[in-house]
């Protein structure tokens, strides 16, 4: 194969162009038809974007500048819970003294508290529990789950 260049790739991009201008007007079979086909090549252009910038990674010692951008390896981070500090706050929170009263809570009351900390934390509708943490619990996920219709998705099935 020879060489590739910006303007090849920017090909793709007027194809890409025409399908969003023409959707509307597309049969089913074309829409479908086309839609696998631009999966796969989807596909492929992820795998070739991964292995680009792996490439620049590894290669690039100096910023580099291309259409006026300018391209840099940086160090990148990621903020993760550290739930040492998490569990201490809920443990204390929870069986620390009720505002009002001054007095200690039972133990029934400070797990009932630190059971509705964590929920607060960690629950929400689109979020699944731990697979062990529930079986730790002596249920299974069909246990603590229940289908619900989000929409509707094109699926594929193989003849």
């Amino acid at each position: 194969m020879s060489e590739v260049n910006v303007h090849d790739l920017e090909a793709i991009g007027d194809i890409a162009d025409w399908i969003i201008e023409e959707s509307d007007s597309l049969s089913t079979e074309k829409s479908v038809e086309l839609l696998v086909a631009l999966r796969m090549a989807l596909n492929k252009m992820k795998l070739a974007v991964d292995m680009l910038e792996a490439q620049a990674l590894r290669t690039i010692e100096q910023p580099v500048v291309v259409d006026n951008r300018v391209w840099a390896k940086k160090p990148s981070f990621k903020k993760r819970p550290d739930f040492t500090v998490i569990a201490a706050r809920v443990v204390s929170t929870a069986i620390e003294p009720d505002h009002e009263t001054g007095e200690m809570r039972t133990p029934e009351e400070a797990a009932e508290r630190a059971v509705r900390i964590m929920r607060a934390l960690y629950v929400s509708p689109s979020t699944v529990p731990k697979t062990t943490g529930v079986r730790n619990l002596g249920l299974e996920m069909d246990d603590i789950t229940r289908e619900e219709h989000v929409g509707f998705e094109l699926r594929r099935t193989d003849l």
